[in-house]
């Protein structure tokens, strides 16, 4: 078995369909979000939302071998939970419930539940969250800026070649190409700016503004899906972009938008279109989300795109 991305976004679509109020779409909606949000470690934020598909309302769930760690297995005939896993098709994961303990096992045994629970609010500095976000912005080609503009405006994005900026690392020089153009509040708070950052580059990410991989002026060589993306429309972009920026907000304990927020976003993307469109992507929103993630690790540990990233050995 393997999951489809275009099946998991279809998925999700005829479930919010079949919910004629639109209340009920939005709140269902949060639901498979908080799912994200307060999840074990070890689960993607895609692999915790198959979780929450399969299984709604299920407590941390474990692959096999981390189970044995803390001396249980699976029993007999229960059925398990699949998820992604690298480099093969799927893996089960189970509940505490769905486990016993292992038969003189040499150490302790876990007796309850292990617990997981939301990141707090004030968990990070966002300052530091939004510097990350500015130094890291050339692995996705974009030119960010801080600017004085008017209180309705957070912040912006548009396609735009900005030229190149380069990167010493040990042995290696890094040539990034920006061609997206980024521009936030100077004067907000540090939190506002951060949820600012994550919903631009989430823009970006998800194709709003044409694919990372081709130069600007030629929209000709893009797939017919990539310029599907671009041409979404406004209500859609608004949406998977903002989703982005809750999830990635809330998981840092960085709340300037509530709950309520985003299901603004929600009704405004019902009242256009009358139903939950099936072009909306909840696969793409949670890979961006670890990507956007990603872009606050490491720089080494950053992806590498070879259409943004070029090197050059050095003497």
């Amino acid at each position: 078995m393997d999951f489809n991305t275009d099946t998991v976004d279809a998925v999700l679509a005829d479930l919010l369909r079949r919910l004629s109020n639109p209340e009920l779409i939005a709140e269902k909606y949060a639901d498979m979000l908080r799912a994200v949000i307060v999840r074990p470690p070890q689960l993607s934020p895609f692999n915790a939302f198959l979780v929450e598909q399969q299984r709604p309302g299920a407590s941390p769930m474990l692959r096999l071998n981390e189970w044995q760690e803390y001396g249980r297995q699976p029993k007999p005939n229960v059925p398990a939970v699949l998820i992604l896993q690298p480099f093969a098709p799927v893996i089960p994961v189970y509940e505490f419930r769905d486990t016993e303990p292992i038969p003189y096992f040499d150490g302790e045994v876990l007796e309850q539940p292990p617990s997981f629970t939301a990141v707090t609010a004030g968990g990070v500095d966002a300052a530091d969250v939004v510097r990350t976000l500015v130094d890291h912005a050339c692995h996705i080609g974009a030119d960010v800026h801080a600017v004085h503009v008017g209180e309705r405006l957070g912040g912006d994005v548009r396609r735009e070649n900005r030229g190149t900026r380069v990167i010493k690392r040990t042995h290696v020089e890094h040539h990034f190409r920006l061609i997206f153009y980024v521009r936030y509040q100077s004067q907000a708070e540090p939190a506002v700016q951060c949820a600012t950052l994550v919903h631009e580059f989430a823009h970006i990410l998800l194709g709003h503004l044409g694919p990372m991989n081709d130069a600007p002026g030629a929209p000709q060589r893009w797939t017919p899906e990539q310029r599907e993306r671009l041409f979404l429309s406004k209500e859609i972009k608004e949406l998977e972009a903002e989703t982005v920026a809750y999830l990635v907000c809330s998981r840092l304990g960085i709340r300037p938008n509530s709950p309520e927020y985003l299901a603004g976003y929600v009704g405004d993307m019902i009242a256009a279109s009358g139903t939950w469109p099936a072009q909306m992507s909840i696969t793409k929103v949670l890979e961006t989300t670890h990507a956007i993630e990603e872009l606050l690790g490491d720089y080494a540990r950053i992806r590498h795109r070879a259409a943004i990233r070029t090197s050059e050995r050095l003497a």
